[in-house]
């Protein structure tokens, strides 16, 4: 299993509903939702098995946990 967090630009409950599907759909397991005060942003913690994580969209938004 590999954990990532991922920062929600969204504000919108519509469009955070949306992406919290999506993230299921493709396999992950969303274990946590939160605010990190230092960049202003919402995150969820989600867990992927290690053959569906996405490892193409690693970077700014999206961050492997250890």
């Amino acid at each position: 299993m590999a954990q990532y967090r991922i920062y929600i630009n969204e504000r919108n409950t519509k469009e955070m509903t949306a992406l919290s599907a999506e993230l299921r759909n493709e396999g992950g397991i969303i274990t946590d939702l939160g605010f990190d005060k230092s960049r202003g942003r919402a995150y969820y913690d989600v867990t992927f098995s290690e053959s569906q994580a996405p490892r193409e969209l690693i970077g700014e938004r999206i961050i492997p946990l250890e």
